[in-house]
């Protein structure tokens, strides 16, 4: 047992003659590691604390904590095994479901190490859908991101992504489901638009999530030149199309060469969207397009054009 022994010892000689002698030890209990697991079964995403503890040894205890999959061969370091701690718990989570082998090890002040070892079954969680969305106000041309994701759930999940005018019964399918986590389309009308996102688990468990797209009218505007290329003291003819306009539309065309660093005016602002232009040098240009309509927004359109 631990604590003070007293030790007599005495020696006789030939003659018959006893001599005592008193000694005491002082028994030291072996080092013992006495530390406890928060639970041996999670649920997927929940932590796992292991609770420090020890009895015998000697001097200042420290501790160390390592985890990995039964399966695996490599070890996660949760408090480093050399230079261990003297704090009395910690935590760590898991990342998949699966069977997890922990190793508690206390290292008292000869250095004495003991381990300890638990195990842990990590088990899937209610299949949830996290999917994110990129935006939930764009303007009219412009795409929409669902970035699919979930949490739970068994076996292999997909993704189905569904969308239409809020105002609308039909529904238009962006993706079947399919293992793929991003999936991008682009409205065709202004307005609401409503989008279901569903995560489909192993064992055919759906779970959906729904998000709003508000989709705005904003100008656009697009240029196209009757040929990339024109023999110079030649003009070339650019035409602009116009949508999603408010009233009457204006266009003001101008052109740059590249390398130059300034815009030359070719036809102030007018509602003509087509204009022909004499370009003054051999080389590239670009031609560009300003619109702008009755709710003073504006927009640009270029196209390059070679002078020869």
């Amino acid at each position: 047992h631990a604590g003070k022994y007293d030790v007599s010892v005495k020696v006789k000689d030939g003659a018959g003659t006893i001599v005592k002698k008193a000694l005491t030890l002082t028994g030291t209990a072996p080092l013992r590691n006495t530390s406890t697991i928060s639970a041996t079964t999670i649920t997927q995403g929940k932590s796992v604390k292991v609770s420090f503890a020890s009895t015998g040894g000697t001097g200042t205890k420290k501790y160390a904590v390592w985890y990995k999959k039964s399966t695996a061969s490599d070890w996660t370091k949760v408090q480093d095994y050399k230079t261990y701690s003297e704090k009395s718990s910690v935590s760590f989570t898991p990342k998949s479901t699966g069977k997890y082998d922990v190793s508690v090890k206390v290292k008292d002040g000869a250095d004495t190490i003991v381990k300890k070892a638990f195990t842990v079954t990590v088990k899937s969680g209610a299949l949830a859908n996290t999917s994110t969305i990129s935006a939930t106000s764009i303007n009219i041309g412009k795409s929409v991101t669902v970035t699919c994701a979930s949490t739970g759930g068994t076996g292999t999940k997909t993704y189905a992504v569904w969308y239409k005018q809020a105002s609308a019964s039909e529904w238009t399918q962006a993706q079947a489901y399919k293992t793929n986590t991003s999936v991008t389309f682009t409205p065709k009308h202004t307005g609401k638009y409503d989008v279901s996102v569903k995560v489909k688990d192993g064992a055919g468990t759906i779970v959906k999530k729904a998000f709003t797209v508000t989709v705005n009218k904003v100008l656009n505007v697009t240029l196209k030149a009757n040929s990339s290329s024109v023999t110079l003291g030649n003009s070339v003819t650019v035409t602009a199309t116009p949508s999603y306009a408010t009233g009457t539309v204006q266009y003001q065309f101008s052109y740059m060469k590249i390398g130059s660093s300034s815009w030359t005016t070719a036809k102030s602002y007018s509602t003509t969207a087509k204009a022909s232009i004499k370009l003054p040098s051999n080389g590239n240009y670009s031609i560009r397009v300003t619109a702008k309509d009755d709710s003073s927004k504006t927009a640009t359109a270029y196209v390059a054009v070679e002078v020869k």
